[in-house]
């Protein structure tokens, strides 16, 4: 089997999975408990922590709050940190649990920045909707989870700042955080939502980030965990097991880049020896983990169930949007109806290789000249 669908999730690495099941094991208490198997449950959660937020420059006064995952995670930062009656900016190429969202909140002015070509938000149309408006709160991705395209966030806080020093910038780093740098310091955002199962950890973990100072409001209530500010017994097992694996990838993030970004040049060198066509959708410099393409004349859900004879999985776009017809993303970057239906999405962990990708790119082409004949 050849996997190459890892934007919508990975398999646990060995280190992830050894990890959750020596917890699992050996330290299942109750992290709120008094007693000296929940001090040490405690002590390992805190460890954990404070490792996750090492890796992406935080500070000790900063906050880390562990959630179910980056979907809840990024609910928390809209309706935790954008105030009742705020002017909120965000982007049409946003991951569904921040668009939703967005398009749920019924006290809240919302405008909405379209992509440019190559994916990435149009900074001509966020500069003028900045000089328009004052936003209190915006939300933009780092890495499109759709095409890679990865957006210049510091730049983006930066023009956001100089109008409204006040404005609360919150960055979806979740195709981000593990593969390229994600160090808050250097974006300049004051708050971010990670995820465990884009980085071969554990599903059913995440955190939201939030710079010391800013005032997050719950959103779950309960027992008082995590501060009060997302109660529910913590997830011991998946938290330590998303720790060890974020300090794994993070210590191997250049050796990991660069061997995914030969996989998917070599899957383009051959395309472009075969006089191959296709269109890349979105900046063909963005995340090497990441390849989306357009086929003409082909059907991408056709072609995906091709491939999956073959034992190739792949993906047409974004797992949580997979029962859509339309594509906003790819419609906001300008594409056809057409391109969008041949809309195929192929992406990369650490352990495919280059001769999957070989066998991958031929397969694809072959599938494609018996459609476009029939």
């Amino acid at each position: 089997m050849i996997y190459f669908d890892n934007a919508s999730t990975t398999k646990i690495s060995q280190l992830g999975l050894d990890t959750y099941n020596e917890i699992s094991k050996n330290c299942y208490y109750n992290c709120s408990s008094l007693h000296k198997g929940g001090l040490n449950a405690n002590k390992q959660l805190q460890q954990a922590r404070e490792t996750i937020l090492n890796s992406i420059n935080g500070q000790f006064n900063d906050t880390l709050i562990f959630c179910s995952g980056a979907t809840e995670a990024n609910n928390m930062a809209v309706f935790g940190l954008a105030k009742k009656g705020a002017r909120i900016l965000t982007s049409m190429g946003e991951h569904p649990s921040i668009y939703n969202t967005f398009k749920m909140t019924k006290n809240n002015v919302v405008d909405f920045v379209p992509l440019a070509e190559n994916g990435q938000v149009d900074i001509t149309k966020f500069q003028e909707l900045i000089n328009e408006n004052n936003y209190d709160f915006i939300s933009i991705m780092l890495v499109n989870n759709e095409t890679g395209a990865i957006n210049d966030i510091a730049k983006l806080v930066e023009i956001a700042k100089s109008k409204n020093e006040k404005t609360i910038f919150h960055s979806d780093c979740v195709q981000a955080y593990g593969k390229i740098d994600v160090l808050v310091d250097n974006l300049g955002v004051d708050a971010i939502s990670i995820s465990s199962h884009k980085i071969n950890g554990p599903k059913g973990i995440g955190a939201l980030y939030v710079k010391n100072g800013l005032h997050l409001n719950p959103i779950t209530f309960g027992g008082g965990q995590e501060w009060g500010l997302r109660s529910g017994t913590e997830n011991l097992p998946a938290i330590v097991s998303f720790a060890v694996v974020a300090e794994d990838k993070v210590k191997n993030i250049k050796a990991n880049y660069e061997k995914v970004k030969h996989i998917k040049e070599r899957i383009i060198e051959i395309f472009s020896q075969n006089n191959f066509d296709y269109k890349i959708n979105g900046d063909v410099n963005g995340s090497p983990y990441i390849l989306s393409i357009s086929l003409k004349g082909v059907k991408g859900e056709v072609l995906l169930h091709k491939l999956e004879i073959d034992d190739i999985l792949i993906g047409t776009g974004s797992a949580c949007s997979s029962k859509s017809s339309d594509n906003r993303i790819l419609n906001s970057m300008g594409n056809t109806k057409d391109e969008i239906m041949g809309n195929i999405r192929l992406s990369f962990g650490v352990d495919n290789t280059i001769n999957e990708a070989e066998l991958v790119a031929n397969k694809i082409i072959e599938h494609c000249n018996y459609l476009r004949n029939i």
